[in-house]
């Protein structure tokens, strides 16, 4: 177990960048299996850092950059895949549904505007997801 945890953190990182490019190439483009990617990041920092036996603030130093890492992976995956799909125009229809607008309003810049839109979206979510399992980790082994 120990062994385990105490894995070199630029092989953990270049580990998760080789996961999540296949995680989207898994998911067609998709980011859901990079949330569920993110969410395994966090749940490792904070059983690592339970081990550790670290205390409460370095534990959320260290949960905060691991989900801004895992946020920032899937956020700049996103983007050129998002700006890709605008030559589909099912993509377009989805995404203008998806903020709720109709399809005469997107257009040009319009599309470009959408889809940074719901990168940014996606990145909190992520980064969200990640710190969440990363505090339900470390609360895991918490004395009460």
């Amino acid at each position: 177990m120990e062994r385990f945890y105490n894995v070199n953190t630029t092989f953990m990182m270049v580990a998760y960048l080789f996961w999540s490019a296949i995680a989207v190439a898994l998911s067609m483009g998709l980011p859901l299996l990079n949330i569920a990617l993110g969410i395994l990041a966090g749940l490792y920092i904070g059983r690592k850092r339970l081990h550790e036996q670290a205390a409460r603030d370095a534990f959320r130093k260290t949960a905060w950059k691991v989900s801004l890492f895992t946020a920032l992976v899937t956020g700049l995956e996103a983007l050129p895949i998002g700006l890709l799909g605008l030559k589909e125009e099912l993509t377009k229809e989805i995404s203008g549904s998806t903020a709720g607008l109709s399809r005469s309003f997107i257009t040009g810049p319009a599309d470009i505007a959408i889809i940074i839109m719901l990168c940014l979206i996606l990145t909190v979510i992520q980064f969200l997801c990640t710190r969440a399992a990363a505090k339900f980790a470390f609360g895991l082994g918490a004395s009460p």
